[in-house]
């Protein structure tokens, strides 16, 4: 059986298909519990997929929403507040506009940039 922190590991990688995770993350609660780390170097590999095309834009929704919205996802970089923020409108497409390969790219640079 996999453990809630390797299930929430996945989830940051993204390293199982948006299927496979959504089965796996309603096996685990939604407490601070176990909680794992969001580092920019995550969302920069996302974005960096979803601009080579390797994932697809609803790929991109699922995963910003899936870390969007729970406890046990932390971020502890000095910078966490614009990270989570970026995560936030990545997960809501209807209130900042749907991401795109320039708007991709300029996040990366952006998450690249900083210390």
């Amino acid at each position: 059986m996999t453990s809630k922190s390797e299930i929430l590991q996945q989830l940051l990688l993204f390293s199982a298909p948006s299927e496979e995770l959504k089965t796996s993350l309603t096996l685990v609660d939604w407490d601070s519990d176990d909680g794992v780390e969001l580092k920019k170097e995550h969302v920069i590999s996302v974005m960096q997929r979803f601009i080579r095309n390797d994932i697809s834009l609803s790929d991109v929704l699922f995963w910003s929403n899936a870390i969007e919205c729970r406890e046990d996802i932390d971020c502890n970089h000095t910078e966490s507040e614009r990270i989570l923020e970026i995560i936030h409108e990545m997960a809501n497409p209807d209130l900042y506009g749907v991401l795109d390969e320039q708007v991709a790219s300029k996040l990366v640079h952006e998450l690249k940039s900083m210390m």
